[in-house]
């Protein structure tokens, strides 16, 4: 499902923008709006932003923080996430090239330029969409491929990322890394996500990966990951 997020603070542009995304999108999605910067962080997990799109106002009503240092934020938490920029000043044109974005639509022509900027994203959510994943290390971000690691591993607060040639080491969930992963990883066992690329059979109660690693699957996950497998074989 995409998830969608507007962080607007008049409430006209907000409705102008959800009535537009109810006739243009032919896909589930879930939308939450935002009428401050402020509201928008409190949203936003720790170390990710969950959302795929989001359209942000530049100069927003509190003052407290810009649509364009949102979009820095979010390009750090998720560089994947696709930015749609709007604003009734055009003198914001050139700050937004600061940021990783898709579209700037100036307000007056929202109506103009909806459809063409929403395609842009889509497009670049289908050719590049999830395959990389960014967490937390102490104080830096690390952003790798999604394809190199093999599977992951939660074990008290912390989750390890196994790769054929390296362990990385974070204090971010599980179910938030999940956010960012392509299709192809599945939930396993509660404490374990597994890249169905690197896996050689699957078995009742475990997993051998191409390395001959053994990964376990737990029986509430086994139908699911089991489905998963045989899709990804028949493909």
């Amino acid at each position: 499902m995409l998830k969608i997020a507007i962080c607007e603070d008049n409430e006209i542009f907000v409705e102008i923008i959800k009535n537009n995304l109810k006739t243009m999108l032919n896909v589930p999605y879930k939308l939450d709006s935002f009428l401050s910067g402020r509201e928008f962080l409190k949203a936003l997990s720790e170390n990710v932003c969950q959302y795929n799109l989001v359209f942000l106002d530049i100069e927003l009503e509190d003052k407290s923080i810009s649509g364009i240092d949102l979009g820095q934020m979010i390009n750090s938490r998720n560089p994947q996430t696709q930015l749609i920029f709007i604003s009734q000043y055009l003198e914001y044109a050139s700050d937004v090239y600061s940021t990783k974005h898709t579209y700037f639509i100036n307000k007056n022509r929202l109506n103009d330029y909806l459809a063409d900027a929403l395609h842009a994203a889509l497009k670049n959510l289908d050719t590049g969409r999830k395959q990389y994943l960014t967490f937390k290390v102490k104080q830096t971000q690390l952003r790798i491929p999604a394809d190199n690691i093999l599977y992951l591993e939660r074990n008290l607060r912390e989750t390890f990322i196994y790769t054929g040639n390296k362990t990385y080491t974070t204090r971010d969930k599980l179910s938030e890394l999940q956010q960012q992963l392509p299709s192809f990883f599945v939930c396993c066992h509660r404490s374990f996500l597994v890249n169905l690329h690197a896996v050689t059979s699957l078995h009742h109660a475990e997993i051998i990966l191409n390395n001959g690693q053994g990964i376990p699957v737990s029986r509430a996950h086994y139908d699911d990951t089991k489905k998963a497998f045989s899709l990804l074989m028949l493909r």
